[in-house]
């Protein structure tokens, strides 16, 4: 049987395999020689390796091409890396200002005495106020706010609308109190 040699990504004389083991670590383009060669030659040009590569069911080892690595060098350290998560929100707020109110106290309020379905929705944007700030999303923040506030109004005109009514009813003498 005969043994072969072929030459790897060093330049490098490897082997010998039967030619059962060398098709799996070449590919057309690899050198090869075996005894009875005058000289290297490509591996599809020798057709007994052709054959076998061309028949084999595995897939072909494809060498990388050698490449010399420079050693790693490592990186000075940059300790004036900007944070950009607070830079995209801090860069619309005026310094010194303060939290605005949550207005949580008079969103609950407005549940209990009010008109409670527009309560609801004041306590939940009144709970988001100060996470938000805490997260430097001030514009947010304010916006919350702002939304707490009003619907907590709306609440407590709705209330008083409606007591108004249930006091007028109650006089006239439609509703038996």
């Amino acid at each position: 049987m005969k043994q072969y040699f072929y030459v790897d990504a060093n330049n490098q004389s490897v082997g010998p395999f039967p030619i059962e083991d060398l098709i799996k670590k070449i590919t057309p383009e690899t050198f090869v020689w075996t005894e009875g060669m005058e000289n290297w030659a490509k591996a599809n040009t020798v057709p007994e390796v052709m054959n076998a590569l061309t028949n084999s069911q595995q897939p072909t080892y494809q060498q990388p091409p050698y490449i010399a690595q420079q050693p790693y060098q490592q990186p000075a350290p940059n300790f004036q890396q900007p944070n950009y998560q607070q830079q995209q929100y801090q860069q619309y707020d005026t310094p010194g200002e303060s939290k605005p109110n949550n207005y949580l106290v008079w969103s609950i309020l407005s549940i209990v005495l009010c008109c409670w379905p527009i309560g609801i929705a004041a306590v939940v944007y009144a709970a988001k106020v100060d996470s938000l700030w805490g997260q430097g999303r001030h514009n947010e923040s304010r916006a919350a706010s702002e939304k707490a506030k009003n619907l907590t109004i709306i609440s407590a005109i709705c209330g008083i609308i409606t007591y108004v009514i249930y006091i007028i009813l109650i006089v006239s003498g439609s509703l038996e109190y």
